[in-house]
């Protein structure tokens, strides 16, 4: 087991809902004892107590203590983050597990998938690290997973029908989370601004994470270029939560329409 002793820096995981497959750095308040069987004193170097006025400490089972990994000696290596790679994400003031699901076209940026509980987010290459498993006296690095090879599969941007009122139904933005477990051919999708497709879990976020059937998701059309439209020609309009299906009723300038809705006919 590799040497841990009072006032050292170490990495301390959880068993509580919502935090699996965390670690969060803390100051070591002493000495870990032969038995392993004494909750130790930690002081939490990101996380502060209940009133935020002081930095928290607990005392926590040696077994979810752990020296800080070491760095990656190639951290310029794109070979680290490929798709399936086992990452550790700089997320919530921790390091939380997850997996690789896609590269972006900006290679510096990645959709990461977690488990704990179930999400996509995006982050940016400096925000991520090699996870490590300790072994014995060994750090480790876990084989990558074989991800699927599905349509639908976690990180693929899509479409998501729903209805805002019983004569109309919008397509919504969203990104495939995962398929869910219950077998009744549903998808796990967060729904996403259109505009900006956030997706990662800024403090301002709320991301909304819902279970559809199969049959309301659809892959994400190609892009449409098209100079100018014509009179009564039919389009999808984004207004709202999303694309809604519409009629062109009036030419403006500057390429601008004005579109009646079929559904409501507003």
């Amino acid at each position: 087991m590799l040497s841990m002793t009072k006032d050292s820096e170490v990495e301390v995981s959880s068993e509580d809902e919502g935090f699996t497959g965390a670690w969060y750095r803390a100051i070591l308040q002493e000495n870990p004892t032969k038995s392993g069987r004494k909750k130790l004193q930690v002081r939490y170097m990101t996380l502060v107590d209940e009133d935020a006025s002081s930095l928290l400490t607990e005392l926590v089972e040696q077994r979810l203590i752990r020296p800080v990994p070491p760095e990656d000696p190639n951290p310029n290596d794109g070979l680290a983050f490929e798709e399936g790679s086992v990452v550790d994400a700089d997320l919530k003031d921790g390091w939380w597990t997850g997996v690789v699901v896609k590269k972006m076209s900006d290679h510096d940026k990645f959709l990461v998938y977690f488990d704990h509980p179930p999400d996509v987010m995006q982050f940016e290459k400096k925000q991520l690290r090699t996870h490590l498993d300790l072994i014995g006296s060994e750090w480790v690095r876990p084989e990558n997973k074989e991800l699927s090879k599905s349509l639908f599969r976690s990180g693929t941007m899509v479409e998501v029908s729903c209805k805002i009122d019983k004569l109309e139904a919008v397509w919504v933005p969203a990104l495939i989370v995962k398929e869910d477990d219950d077998e009744q051919k549903r998808l796990i999708v967060k729904c996403c601004d259109n505009k900006s497709f956030r997706f990662d879990g800024g403090d301002d976020a709320k991301p909304n994470i819902i279970a559809v059937d199969l049959c309301n998701v659809r892959p994400k059309p190609p892009p449409c270029f098209v100079e100018k439209y014509d009179l009564l020609d039919r389009v999808d309009a984004y207004r709202g939560l999303g694309w809604r299906q519409g009629l062109v009723r009036r030419i403006l300038s500057e390429e601008r329409y004005i579109v009646s809705f079929v559904a409501t006919k507003e």
